[in-house]
């Protein structure tokens, strides 16, 4: 008799095979290789991945609760596609629970994390001076979740992630240009400064400044592209 159930072995398998699938249309969605509302082709990918189609479908499944992926009945699963106003609610409510976090994380980061801090900082600057914007939209990100995780509220972490993803899938628009950039760095080296030196007021007055200029900043950039486009 077999002591091994080959049936929870395959669903395993088919767990990690669609975390893997999960974590590859994750990375081309954020770094805008699939582009907002371009459809997901599952027949394409699964050619090319040599896997079936079902684990390709679980994955979109779970990219939508997400919220970067729409699957559509009977006609398959897209990028996300953000409208304006959308993102003027998704930059209103990041002001708030992100000035929240640098507030808490002011009062508590250890020496180890702030320096952990310092390396996303690093990591920016070394994308500024190559021209490399997607290092820099990288490191912008892990430095933001970063702070989030030095609030230590669990729930503020899980409640932001799902909004971190959907704004990403405009945001480097308005990191495209070298003088924004160069802003934006400039006004994460101001965050951590106030982190480190825990002030938890200035951290909150900083980085709730920053959003909402990022918010104005990509605005600005999206309308343009939309009157050019008409």
């Amino acid at each position: 008799m077999d002591p091994f159930d080959t049936r929870k072995i395959k669903e395993v398998q088919s767990q990690s095979l669609t975390n893997v699938i999960y974590d590859q249309l994750e990375d081309m969605i954020l770094s805008g290789k699939l582009k907002p509302g371009e459809r997901i082709n599952e027949s394409q990918l699964s050619t090319h991945l040599g896997v079936s189609r079902a684990p390709i479908r679980e994955a979109c499944r779970q990219l939508e609760k997400s919220g970067i992926v729409e699957v559509k009945a009977r006609r398959g699963s897209f990028v996300y596609e953000i409208d304006i106003n959308e993102v003027i609610e998704l930059y209103d409510i990041r002001a708030a629970m992100d000035s929240l976090a640098a507030e808490k994380a002011a009062g508590q980061a250890s020496r180890k994390e702030l320096n952990g801090l310092k390396g996303f900082l690093k990591n920016m600057a070394d994308g500024i001076a190559a021209g490399d914007f997607q290092k820099y939209f990288k490191s912008n990100i892990d430095f933001h979740i970063g702070i989030v995780r030095l609030s230590r509220n669990n729930n503020l972490f899980s409640l932001i992630e799902g909004i971190y993803n959907k704004a990403s899938l405009c945001r480097k628009t308005s990191l495209s240009l070298q003088d924004r950039v160069s802003i934006s760095y400039r006004q994460h080296k101001e965050i951590l400064d106030a982190i480190e030196a825990g002030n938890s007021a200035e951290a909150s007055r900083l980085m709730k400044h920053h959003i909402l200029d990022a918010k104005n900043v990509l605005l600005a950039s999206l309308t343009d592209a939309e009157r050019g486009t008409k």
